[in-house]
């Protein structure tokens, strides 16, 4: 199944807990798109690379990059 992820900027440790809760439940994934944005598109980022490497994860990033977590 292919996702597409985005959301706040701003997240705090009980976002963080909550994206990778959601996260744990989508057991058939296969292939992701985020934005390279700060917040959530980096949280889903780091849990997928950490945890399902295996799946094809596809990042946008912005014109505008002041705000994109390298």
């Amino acid at each position: 199944m292919r996702y597409g992820f985005s959301g706040s900027r701003f997240l705090g440790d009980a976002g963080e807990k909550l994206v990778a809760q959601v996260l744990a439940e989508l057991d058939d994934v296969t292939e992701a798109t985020t934005g390279a944005c700060v917040g959530v598109d980096a949280c889903v980022g780091r849990y997928l690379w950490r945890t399902r490497s295996d799946i094809v994860h596809r990042v946008v990033v912005p014109a505008d990059r002041s705000k994109v977590d390298w």
